[in-house]
């Protein structure tokens, strides 16, 4: 009893630098541009509801970013259930007062959105005090069989704890 009492001295000292702090997302909608009519049909869903959740750690860990993992699962666009599971990185830089822009990369696995494998997105964001937008941008290339080449933008939220 008295070495597991030891053993954990030293994880509580480091728990303020380890311990995860969570976000809840929220996914909502997405744009589509440059599909080519004339070989494809371009109908995608822009309403593109979902949720997720976000564990981020702290800032100063990793090169001045905020090392995360992230899970979650949104109807695609092309109205049916994706999901997905990625890690990344968060950079963010105050505007003043509670304002902050920021940036973050995602690699993962995900499965729907006419893709069953590896995926990437990069994130612009704008937050105010725990809530943030979120602005994705995938450029055009070929995303599935379905419906051909197409740019994808989407938009989610994020509310940090």
């Amino acid at each position: 009893m008295h070495i597991r009492s030891l053993l954990l001295v030293p994880a509580l000292a480091l728990s303020g630098q380890l311990l995860a702090s969570p976000a809840l997302l929220v996914f909502g909608a997405s744009h589509h541009s440059g599909c080519d009519t004339r070989k494809y049909r371009c109908e995608f869903e822009s309403f593109n509801p979902g949720a997720g959740v976000e564990w981020g750690w702290d800032q100063s860990l990793l090169a001045g970013g905020m090392p995360l993992v992230r899970a979650g699962v949104y109807r695609d666009s092309y109205d049916e259930t994706a999901a997905f599971m990625a890690a990344g990185w968060r950079r963010t830089w105050p505007l003043g007062g509670r304002w902050e822009v920021g940036l973050v990369v995602l690699a993962g696995y995900l499965h729907g959105s006419g893709i069953d494998g590896f995926a990437a997105l990069p994130l612009a964001t704008l937050g105010y005090g725990p809530l943030a937008l979120e602005l994705g941008y995938i450029p055009k290339g070929q995303v599935g069989s379905m419906q051909g080449d197409v740019a994808v933008t989407t938009v989610n939220l994020r509310w940090a704890f």
